[in-house]
């Protein structure tokens, strides 16, 4: 399991607990029985409807993070413009060369995601002076 597993497990039962919340209005009998069998932990709350709400603030910010997830979102966007402008099939593996004004370190946390996303077969990071630049190398 990676290390991305128990945030992703812990965001994914926050996201459903929610969602059961925001429908027990409208879907009382089906989010009660949800509740029961798959979130109820504590003893004292015997149903959905008198828990509390979810909380919005409940998650930590993370301005590293937000700033990672933006250079992530432009670099899949230039390589799909890339790759639309020369008529190269968005599933077609590439090489590329990015570099950015981040460390290396924090550049490891994004690279896997931006290989599947992109299919690149190879990112090659290069620490820069610019705060951002993204080149193709092969196709």
């Amino acid at each position: 399991m990676s290390q991305k597993a128990p945030l992703s497990i812990s965001t994914l039962l926050f996201v459903s607990l929610a969602s059961v919340a925001y429908a027990s209005p409208v879907m009382p009998h089906i989010t009660e029985e949800l509740f029961h069998k798959y979130f109820k932990t504590d003893k004292h709350i015997g149903s959905i409807h008198v828990s509390e709400w979810p909380k919005a603030n409940s998650f930590v910010s993370d301005e590293k993070a937000h700033e990672l997830g933006e250079l992530g979102i432009r670099i899949i966007e230039q390589a799909r413009k890339f790759k639309s402008e020369n008529g190269v099939s968005l599933k077609a593996p590439i090489k590329a060369s990015i570099s950015a004004k981040i460390s290396q370190e924090d550049f490891n946390q994004i690279i896997e995601d931006i290989k599947g996303t992109i299919r690149a077969e190879e990112i090659i990071y290069l620490d820069g002076e610019e705060s951002f630049s993204f080149e193709i190398i092969q196709t």
